[in-house]
């Protein structure tokens, strides 16, 4: 019958569509891989040096990432527009 036949196709249609998508997922998963074999290595790069002041140099005999955070007050972050605010 009519139904009969309008089910089938509609079921291969939606078979059809989610193996695109399928077909898709799986590209995005193998270019990063594949990619990421010809990558240089970035271990040289991955040093404890920290290129900012991040915290008031007053405070700095303070570890502000260790200990209890009511123990120690959260740290002064610095930024251009605050340097710039003081010097006028």
């Amino acid at each position: 019958s009519t139904a009969t036949v309008v089910s089938r196709a509609m079921a291969d249609s939606y078979t059809a569509s989610y193996a695109n998508v399928y077909y898709f997922a799986m590209a995005l998963g193998v270019i990063p891989i594949i990619a990421s074999l010809y990558m240089r290595d970035f271990d040289q790069y991955l040093t404890d040096h920290v290129p900012h002041q991040l915290y008031d140099r007053n405070k700095a005999d303070k570890d502000v990432l260790e200990g209890d955070s009511d123990s120690q007050s959260s740290p002064t972050i610095l930024s251009i527009v605050d340097d710039k605010t003081q010097r006028y």
